[in-house]
């Protein structure tokens, strides 16, 4: 996708494909919760059976219930917001969110992205 929005859902679930390509110019939304760190669960997933090609874009961090400023959220908690069966290559080229209280940070292995909570 290139200039299109990625949003798994919505409420937070999980978006099942078999191999998916994100350009430069997307915002793939992230929704989390404060209940825990389970993938699709506490934070929207992204499942690929196969690769998941990052080719720039946004990652775009937002509160499920839309005005959940961050304070109850545990600081250095790790959300999976990606995960592909094959590889994952390629990084995103911007993080923005909508936390007063937050920061975040991706991270990234071999068939993962993460998101890390910090102040």
């Amino acid at each position: 996708a290139s200039g299109g929005t990625l949003a798994p859902g919505n409420s937070i679930g999980t978006l099942n494909v078999a191999n998916i390509t994100i350009n430069a110019g997307s915002t793939y939304t992230v929704e989390l919760n404060d209940g825990g760190f389970v993938a699709g669960t506490n934070s929207d997933l992204l499942n690929a059976t196969g690769t998941a090609t990052i080719n720039g874009g946004n990652v775009h961090v937002t509160p499920v219930n839309g005005t959940d400023d961050g304070s109850t959220y545990t600081v250095g908690g790790v959300y999976t917001i990606i995960t592909a069966g094959t590889a994952v290559t390629g990084t995103f080229d911007t993080l923005t969110d909508d936390y007063a209280f937050l920061n975040f940070a991706l991270g990234y292995d071999a068939n993962n992205v993460f998101l890390t909570s910090s102040l």
